[in-house]
This record gives structure tokens, sequence and C-alpha cells, in this order.
């Protein structure tokens, strides 16, 4: 698995496309072309956005920003949108490796604290339980990373 920078319009339709598919429309209506220009936007600006890629094929992406909470002093790096296609064993290595590219991210940017959140439709916090796996801290659907 390699991870990369999304590098062409087709890489970020297929992104987008991918976390689309898991949307549920009738909860939160998402508008396709918003999330296009809005990623490209992203990756023109050279954000943190990165692809898992496995046998020339994007298996999975991150999105994340620095950021400051309202409560905190200390900055963080925060997980804004994660996606995979990969399903049990093949979806935890993807979730491990993206994350661990957050977490160097995070040390090139001299942040400290890292913070993944789940999806609002994974009720049982499987995400960030898999995350607690690899050494994060988990509480309910946050998972952070102290560095």
């Amino acid at each position: 698995m390699e991870s990369i920078k999304p590098r062409t319009l087709e890489d970020i339709h297929f992104c987008v496309d991918m976390y689309l598919k898991l949307n549920d429309e009738s909860f939160i209506p998402a508008d396709k072309q918003l999330a296009y220009d809005n990623l490209s936007n992203l990756v023109r600006r050279n954000k943190f956005v990165r692809m898992a890629i496995k046998d020339d094929k994007i298996i999975g992406w991150i999105y994340a920003t620095p950021g400051l909470n309202l409560h905190t002093k200390e900055k963080i790096l925060q997980q804004s949108y994660f996606c995979s296609n990969q399903t049990g064993i093949s979806a935890a290595r993807v979730i491990k490796f993206l994350h661990q590219e957050l977490i160097e991210e995070a040390k090139r940017l001299d942040i400290k604290l890292v913070m993944s959140t789940g999806s609002h439709f994974d009720e049982d916090n499987t995400f960030t339980k898999i995350l607690e796996r690899y050494g994060w801290e988990r509480r309910g659907y946050i998972a952070i990373k102290k560095l």
C-alpha cells in the first residue's frame, strides 16, 4: 500500500464518489458538484488529502486540517473525512495506514494532538475501536493520539 496525494480530477471524483456511496441522502443531503469543487480546492491548496493505493487502485482516502478547539490551547490535527471501499481486515489496514500518515503530518507540523472521529453511521464505534487497537485513546466516537 502506498500513500499519495490526488493527482487528477478523476482521483478527486473517485474519492468523492466513494464517500457519497456510503452517505444516506435522506439524513444528510449531499451536492456532488460542490463536493468535487471543495475537494479539488483543498488539493490545489496543498491541504492534507491522502489516498491509499493498492495495485494501482484507490482503496481509501483521508482529509485532515490543523485547528484549535475553543477549549484547548494546543493545535490539533483533526480528521474531517475518512473513507475506504474495503471491508474486514483490509479496511482495518487502510485505517491504520492512513492514520499513520496523519500522525506523520502532525509531526511535520509540530502538532502534538491528533484527533479522528467516527461516522454518525457507525453506531457501534467500530472505526474508533480499530484505532484504539492500534494504540490510540478512545472515548465513544472520538479517538486521539498524543505525540
